[in-house]
């Protein structure tokens, strides 16, 4: 049998239990829900960063491809240069060993006569 103590505080200890029972079931439906919403936080966060970063990276590779072709140019345009440059030697090498007899003389040596 239960003692007549206990029955007499059984009405406030169940209504203690409950407002126990019912507090930890509120924290944790909180908690469950702050953690969902702060995952989903999270998880935005994370996707505009790899947003960004991918940003980045394919400005990065639009500069390099710049900078690649501007590269290019004056590559080529040096390259050209030094072909214009041969191709003038060249002409002016052949009109001196046309014209000049003394020129002629030199042409069969390893040093060439001096160009005008």
């Amino acid at each position: 049998m239960i003692p007549p103590i206990l029955l007499r505080f059984l009405p406030h200890l169940a209504l203690a239990a409950a407002l126990v029972g019912g507090a930890w079931w509120l924290h944790h439906s909180g908690y469950r829900d702050g953690l969902a919403v702060g995952e989903a936080r999270l998880e935005s966060v994370l996707a505009r960063q790899a947003q960004d970063a991918a940003r980045a990276r394919q400005r990065a590779v639009e500069a390099i491809q710049a900078e690649a072709t501007i590269a290019i140019g004056v590559a080529e345009k040096a390259r050209q240069k030094a072909a214009n440059a041969a191709t003038a030697y060249k002409r002016r090498l052949e009109a001196a060993l046309s014209s000049s007899p003394d020129c002629q003389e030199w042409a069969g040596r390893p040093v060439l006569c001096p160009l005008p």
